[in-house]
């Protein structure tokens, strides 16, 4: 709007919409780590037995749950660095725009614990009822 329609060519507008664009793509992250919309291999794990699958998945999720909480802890660093540079245009610390990564992958990884969880407790109550079943015996 600011280039074609108002035909003003502030300078800041690129610079906001870059940092806006680099924070917002990197908060689908935790949001898709919820849904389990990350990639997966479901095309291997369907082959196995139910029990393998879940255990198989309690696997993984441990793996990203460490692999999202490294890389906060890496970004973060990295944001630290950032603090002594300014940005182009608004001479803010770059800091700001770095933290995008250590604050996603945080998220992402408290996510992750969370489906991890989940993924333990169903495979106790598919257990469980696998249990139950042995015996005949009905709740």
């Amino acid at each position: 709007m600011d280039r074609y329609l108002l035909k003003l060519q502030l300078v800041w507008v690129e610079e906001l919409a870059r940092y806006i664009m680099i924070w917002a793509i990197l908060m689908a992250v935790p949001c898709c780590t919820a849904g389990r919309e990350h990639m997966g291999l479901e095309f291997v794990t369907k082959r196995f037995p139910l029990v393998a699958q879940q255990i198989i998945k309690i696997c993984v999720g441990a793996l990203t749950f460490s692999f999202f909480g490294y890389i906060a802890y890496l970004g973060y660093t990295f944001a630290e660095k950032g603090a002594n540079q300014l940005s182009t245009v608004f001479s803010m610390p770059m800091a700001y725009a770095y933290a995008a990564i250590p604050v996603t992958f945080a998220l992402s990884s408290f996510q992750a614990f969370l489906v991890w969880l989940e993924d333990i407790y169903a495979l106790k109550f598919y257990l469980a009822s696998e249990k139950f079943d042995v015996q005949g015996e009905q709740l």
